[in-house]
Order: structure tokens, then sequence, then C-alpha cells
């Protein structure tokens, strides 16, 4: 967490503009360092003791926090502000949904699609090139309607390919793993 956000302050103050520089000095992976520490505070039964009144002042945060990202117009499609607003709403969603698990509807098809996430992120980038680079180069941009739908067909490959990289390669692999430890 430190080394995070001594990375994200160096990247602010001197705003390195060097590609590699650049990146590992962003603020974005705060949002994967807000994600750990309420995966730990989950872990380890904390979350579950927090008081309802303060559950309300995380809802108010994270409706705060979404006004914040996306209320304002500041002419720029994202910047650090944005991204605190964003990062504050999705961590306070995050929480709420977390404390409140057991009262909320399950949906199996979304805990599928949670579960082939990691598959579905490695995949994606590919499928979507593919659809994308296909659909625009064989039609072209200017057929009427045609971005949208290549879009659509793009992000759900992009899915498809991940839960069949999710099915055929790392479930087999995890329950192969799983008996080598046990």
């Amino acid at each position: 967490t430190l080394a995070y956000i001594g990375l994200a302050l160096i990247g602010f103050f001197l705003a390195p503009q060097a590609a590699i520089p650049h990146f590992y000095t962003s603020f974005l992976p705060l949002a994967f360092v807000a994600g750990c520490w309420i995966g730990l505070g989950h872990l380890e039964g904390t979350l579950a003791r927090i008081p309802a009144p303060i559950m309300v002042l995380v809802g108010i945060m994270a409706l705060f926090g979404l006004y914040e990202g996306f209320g304002w117009n500041r002419g720029v499609v994202e910047d650090a502000s944005a991204f605190v607003g964003l990062l504050a709403c999705s961590a306070g969603l995050l929480l709420l949904a977390v404390r409140y698990e057991a009262q909320l509807p399950r949906f199996p098809w979304l805990e599928h699609l949670g579960n082939a996430s990691y598959s579905i992120y490695l995949v994606h980038i590919f499928a979507v090139a593919l659809m994308a680079g296909i659909g625009l180069k064989l039609i072209g941009r200017n057929f009427p309607g045609i971005v949208p739908v290549v879009t659509v067909l793009a992000i759900s490959t992009g899915i498809w390919m991940g839960l069949l990289l999710y099915r055929y390669v790392e479930q087999p692999l995890m329950r192969r793993l799983n008996r080598k430890r046990n």
C-alpha cells in the first residue's frame, strides 16, 4: 500500500512523460489496493462487524463519488479527481455488497462470470481485437449501425472465449493442482 501510494505521489508531483515511468507512477493501481483491503477485511471478518450507521455513510460516500466521477464537466475523459470519485463509488458499493452479501439475491450466471473473470480478462483483448478488426475491415466503418453491432459482437466473443478458456483450461488446471496439493 505504501509503495503504491509513494509511486502515485511521485507520478503526481513529477508527472513523468515516458511510457514506463508514467505507467508505474500512475494512480490507477490504488484501485487494486482498495480492493485488496476490502478483500482482507472480508477474509478477516472485520467487514461483518461494521455497524449499520457507518454503512449508511459508506453508501453516501459512494453516491458522492459517483457524482464526483461523472457529475462535473472538466472537459477531460478522466483526471485524478474523477478517479478518486469513481474509486470512492466502487469501493463503497463493494463494501456494501460484501457486508450485506447474505441479504442480496443470488444470480448463478453472474457468479459463473465472476469465477471465469480471470480467464475472460486474459483472453478478451484478443477476442475483441479479432472481432472488431474483422468486422470493421470487412464491412467498413461507414456502414450504418456497424459500430454498435461490432461492439456487441466483440464483447460477446470476448466473454464467450473467456468462458471456454475457463472451462477447458483454468478449471482442469486448478483441479489438477488441488489434487497434487492434497
